[in-house]
């Protein structure tokens, strides 16, 4: 494997994953992502979908993930930019919203949505078939994550009920595919890379927040109103 071509057989397994659902596409970068933060991340349900497929315990970390599973093409930024503030009305406490998806989100899309966002309070990160620079300029982004937990990956993409109907064909050697995630894990600065993005899931002003109430012995001097964000979140977290 060259570095022009590292990466490739993963990116081309994601893509034959099934778009949603507990076995799919969604649920793979969910697990990916909760495994990094430390808390659990949970598929929303259908009707509350607005904008988000994943939700993380606002009470805990206020993350949304919205996936796009595609095979080529670009992105719709409006219709980005419309689910970007649609989520804002659905779980208004998030404060960074996660695009998880198997293409390419080019340079102005990605300042448009970081600018709504910014209008919106909500910070915007991408993962997409980009490179994961300056650490891993050769490595798509969404292809880094997946070698963050290769054995999840891999059990994702072998099992069949993970796979679409029709695009199970396309789907590369699941040796290949072990082969490339190990190789990226073995990069001299893999590890620099996943420290960093780990940081900015968890580098939010309500998780310092939630951290401070759980390890400090003095009251926050409006307790009624952080156990009004609290209950808020958990009534957020109960719908799905």
């Amino acid at each position: 494997m060259t570095p022009s071509i590292l990466g490739q057989a993963t990116l081309q397994a994601l893509k034959c994953l099934k778009e949603s659902g507990e076995t799919s596409f969604e649920k793979l970068t969910a697990t990916l992502l909760s495994l990094l933060i430390g808390f659990p991340i949970r598929l929303c349900k259908s009707r509350y979908q607005a904008g988000t497929a994943a939700v993380a315990d606002p009470a805990e970390i206020p993350v949304a993930i919205e996936d796009k599973r595609y095979q080529t093409g670009s992105l719709d930024l409006r219709d980005l930019e419309g689910e970007l503030a649609a989520a804002t009305r659905t779980y208004p406490d998030i404060q960074l919203w996660v695009l998880a998806t198997t293409v390419e989100v080019n340079p102005f899309q990605e300042q448009a949505l970081r600018n709504t966002g910014e209008s919106l309070g909500l910070a915007v990160l991408i993962l997409d078939s980009a490179a994961a620079r300056p650490q891993l300029p050769e490595i798509e982004l969404i292809v880094a994550l997946c070698a963050s937990a290769p054995d999840e990956t891999l059990n994702a993409i072998s099992t069949p009920e993970w796979l679409h109907a029709k695009l199970r064909v396309n789907m590369p050697p699941i040796d290949v595919v072990r082969a490339e995630l190990e190789t990226i894990r073995a990069l001299p600065r893999f590890t620099e890379w996943l420290n960093r993005f780990r940081a900015e899931l968890t580098d939010l002003p309500l998780w310092s927040l939630v951290t401070n109430v759980v390890t400090c012995d003095k009251p926050l001097k409006s307790p009624s109103c952080a156990d009004s964000r609290r209950r808020r979140r958990h009534d957020l977290w109960d719908r799905f």
